[in-house]
């Protein structure tokens, strides 16, 4: 039941932000893209292996759909969202105790950051040092 709530308001939140940023159905360039990743990464409970990626967001429900070009990889939830003033469109990935996470999806063109939770896995150990990588996203040219 909770874990419903927590949908239903992270859906609510996400719709009211990208309704005050202007986003619209002839402005969706701002909501996919496609990125390379070069090592292997955790993106919500999606475990991505280094390769090319694309990705789309369904705006009605703010879950993230990242495909490899050949099917669907991770259909991802954000814990939150936010704006965000970044000139590039990007991915912030966190490496702790040598997992690496997806924990931002900066969309510039909408002015929209997503916000994920770091990795939880079986045997991992939380470190208080982080290190963080920015993997630029390009525009899909759809």
């Amino acid at each position: 039941m909770k874990t419903m709530k927590h949908f239903l308001f992270a859906s609510l939140a996400l719709v009211l932000l990208l309704s005050s940023v202007g986003v619209t159905p002839a402005n969706a360039q701002g909501l996919s893209g496609k990125f390379v990743l070069p090592f292997v990464a955790h993106w919500g409970s999606a475990t991505l292996p280094a390769g090319d990626y694309q990705f789309k967001m369904e705006r009605l429900n703010g879950i993230v759909y990242v495909d490899n070009g050949r099917k669907i990889v991770g259909m991802i939830l954000p814990e939150t969202a936010g704006t965000s003033y970044a000139t590039a469109s990007s991915l912030v990935v966190t490496e702790s105790g040598g997992v690496k996470s997806v924990r931002e999806l900066r969309m510039a063109p909408a002015g929209i950051v997503l916000h994920f939770p770091a990795a939880r896995l079986a045997n991992h150990r939380v470190q208080i040092s982080e290190a963080r990588y920015l993997i630029q996203i390009l525009p899909t040219g759809e």
